[in-house]
């Protein structure tokens, strides 16, 4: 028996004992969120919140979902939906926003062991040099050799003398500007890579973006590529019409550069105050689904509010079993 299957073999008998994980359980759908895939520890504030899996935990993961479910594409799944007695222990495999890692370390490792999966591009990055705020804030803090920030908007002060002043900081900052418009945040990092004499670069490791070639392969190699709006806004929180042109166009972008596009949406951020009732309207004119990032099973009652469950590196493969049981056999 290999490292990898005692792993398993060890992961799950820890949580559920000599049983099967699922044998005892009729199951609900399950769909999960990743973002990236790295062959890169995290370093300090750098993938300090686990946004990207490292490779060897991934292809771990991916083992014990593939030995407990039947994963299928994602569309496969939603299809099933209109069916009048779908197949039980379905799970689905999602990436959000389209980074390079994806088509580079993540695809590889689906490929080889026969997995499905959906990748989710927010198109304006999609072969452009450009970050996402969250990123280029991370960045900004991590190598920022200054005593101290000053938070735009309000004044206040917070230390960055150690690595825990900075992960606080970071956390801090980025929950507060995460309540205000899109332009506000960009326009706030600005201020704070000016104040932390941060140079504009582009952005390099795991915060670059795939390219519409990338995408194209990925299709090539037999996954589901989707529309994860333009610019990653917050839809709630901008006018509908915007919202609206940030949904349709998307798809438009994915489907003129790669020739095809889910017809399920991804709502960027996804918590239930993320998207309106309006927002939902206006996707339900462009696709057939979408999906939140609200926990929990995916039901046909909640078509355009598909729940998922997000990993990331600080999920445990005793966790991750846990919450797959614990979400599949859940009621509601």
């Amino acid at each position: 028996m290999s490292i990898v299957e005692q792993t398993i073999k060890k992961a799950t008998y820890k949580v559920f004992g000599a049983r099967p994980l699922l044998s005892a359980y009729r199951t609900k759908p399950l769909i999960l969120m990743y973002h990236g895939v790295t062959d890169t520890p995290s370093l300090d504030l750098i993938n300090g919140d686990g946004k990207h899996v490292h490779k060897t935990a991934f292809a771990t993961q991916l083992k014990i979902l593939k030995a407990n479910f039947d994963i299928v594409p994602l569309s496969a799944l939603v299809a099933k939906f209109h069916e009048p007695n779908p197949k039980e222990r379905l799970m689905a495999i999602t990436f959000d926003d389209g980074f390079r890692n994806n088509v580079t370390h993540a695809a590889p490792i689906l490929k080889n062991l026969g997995i499905p999966a959906t990748f989710f591009l927010s198109t304006g990055y999609i072969g452009k040099q450009r970050w996402m705020w969250t990123d280029r804030l991370e960045n900004a803090i991590a190598q920022s050799e200054s005593k101290f920030i000053t938070r735009p908007g309000n004044g206040a002060t917070l230390p960055l003398t150690t690595l825990e002043q900075k992960k606080a900081a970071l956390r801090q900052i980025k929950a507060e500007l995460k309540k205000k418009s899109l332009d506000t945040c960009e326009q706030q990092v600005d201020q704070i890579e000016e104040q932390l004499s941060i140079k504009n670069a582009p952005p390099h490791g795991l915060y670059r973006f795939m390219d519409w070639a990338d995408a194209r392969q990925l299709l090539d190699d037999g996954f589901e590529v989707g529309a994860h709006t333009i610019n990653h806004p917050i839809l709630s929180r901008i006018e509908i019409d915007q919202a609206e042109m940030e949904i349709a166009d998307s798809r438009r972008h994915v489907t003129e550069n790669t020739g095809q596009c889910s017809d399920t949406f991804c709502y960027p951020n996804g918590k239930s105050a993320d998207y309106s009732p309006q927002v939902i309207n206006a996707c339900k004119k462009h696709f057939g689904a979408a999906l939140a990032t609200n926990k929990g099973f995916a039901c046909k009652e909640e078509l355009f509010e598909l729940r998922r469950i997000g990993v990331d590196a600080n999920i445990s493969n005793q966790q991750l079993l846990w919450y797959m049981t614990n979400y599949a056999t859940q009621r509601r």
